[in-house]
């Protein structure tokens, strides 16, 4: 049989208290697991589908990015530049001459009456796409 308030003293008061603020401190920890437990699963979920949605952008990039390479096909629908693509010129020279720096390039490629002014900024896209690499300063080969 439990024992009104009453007839408790302080000590046993002060005892059911403190068991009383434990018991709630359980309860509001395990609504919180509960709500944290919810939300990590929201998360992984919005994850899920985002990284789907990434992957289908990334694929479709790397689509065009193959359309556009120097090396790659040209659809027979996208119009040419009248065999004016620098990019494959230089790959081309490359691979047939070997090491050469801007110089050279830029010579080789006037005799094909190809405009290289913007010869530098060809050779850096073509390093950043992996295709060539420049072991010294103004020189370039193929990777």
């Amino acid at each position: 049989m439990e024992r009104s308030i009453q007839d408790m003293s302080s000590q046993e008061l002060l005892e059911l208290a403190k068991l009383r603020r434990i018991e709630e401190a359980k309860a509001a920890r395990l609504e919180y697991k509960e709500e944290l437990n919810g939300l990590r699963q929201q998360r992984r979920e919005l994850i899920k589908e985002h990284s789907k949605t990434i992957n289908t952008i990334d694929n479709r990039i790397k689509k065009i990015r193959e359309r556009m390479s120097p090396t790659g096909t040209v659809p027979s629908d996208t119009p040419t530049t009248g065999g004016n693509n620098i990019s494959a010129a230089v790959l081309t020279t490359l691979e047939n001459n070997g090491e050469m720096d801007t110089k050279q390039l830029k010579e080789h490629l006037g005799e094909s009456n190809l405009n290289t002014a913007n010869l530098s900024q060809t050779l850096a896209y073509l390093k950043r796409q992996g295709k060539v690499v420049s072991p010294a300063r103004a020189v370039y080969k193929l990777a």
